[in-house]
């Protein structure tokens, strides 16, 4: 072989190893951004229940409230929970359909 084409088989060989090794770096790169993501996505999420659950023990301790306001105001007492729990049936499909609007939003439908 003469020296040029030894120096061409050597710089193309080089050439594949750098390709090989930026691919690799690309890949690890990738895994680490996609484990960085579900650790969010993780704590994201727990911060979420969290939330829903003291949301659903202060809509709880509101509901009981109105029903004290109601009872105090001359209505029964299975009057006032009727009142309550219907009003809250009511807030709940309206937030029902706002959050399946906004999901079909996120999802493109």
């Amino acid at each position: 072989m003469s020296a040029g084409v030894r120096e061409t088989l050597w710089l193309l060989a080089r050439i594949g190893l750098a390709a090989q090794e930026m691919a690799q770096l690309r890949l690890r790169l990738w895994q680490i951004e996609a484990r960085a993501r579900l650790r969010l996505g993780l704590g994201s999420l727990m911060l979420s229940l969290l939330a829903t659950m003291l949301a659903m023990a202060a809509i709880g301790l509101g509901l009981a409230a109105s029903v004290m306001q109601l009872q105090q105001a001359g209505w029964s007492l299975p009057a006032a929970l009727g009142l309550a729990s219907g009003g809250a049936a009511a807030l709940s499909l309206v937030i029902l359909l706002l959050a399946g609007r906004a999901l079909r939003g996120a999802l493109g439908r």
